[in-house]
């Protein structure tokens, strides 16, 4: 799942913050605030997945959307193991906001630069895990 998320949601992010509707600015920018005020682990993991979901809809390629789905619980359970292992929600938050902030700027080298920056702190997580 890892792999994927490297290879496609850069780009998807950059999409997105060119082709971005308000209306899917807005379901991103809800999702990420919801991941920042979530209590449980599972509130967290939701708003999670819906941001980046939301990411691959709003990036404007049919094809994403379908594969996003398809690969929707794999991404939960990433994303609870993710949040588990590391005690730094508010980096990983920080993160996310990057690339919130990145789209809703319509900034596509910005949001591509904050999804590499994420998904490079994920996997020094798993890294981590793995010793």
């Amino acid at each position: 799942v890892q792999e994927f998320r490297h290879i496609i949601e850069p780009e998807a992010s950059a999409f997105a913050a060119i082709r971005r509707t308000d209306e899917q600015m807005a379901e991103i920018s809800q999702a990420c605030r919801e991941m920042g005020e979530a209590a449980t682990l599972p509130e967290r993991t939701r708003a999670d997945t819906r941001f980046h979901l939301a990411i691959l809809r709003a990036s404007g390629n049919d094809l994403l959307v379908p594969l996003g789905v398809l690969i929707e619980s794999a991404l939960d359970h990433l994303f609870v193991f993710v949040t588990r292992e590391t005690s730094d929600q508010p980096r990983a938050q920080a993160l996310h906001e990057a690339i919130e902030k990145s789209i809703r700027l319509q900034r596509p080298a910005a949001a591509r630069t904050a999804v590499h920056r994420l998904l490079a702190n994920t996997d020094d997580v798993i890294g981590r895990s793995r010793r």
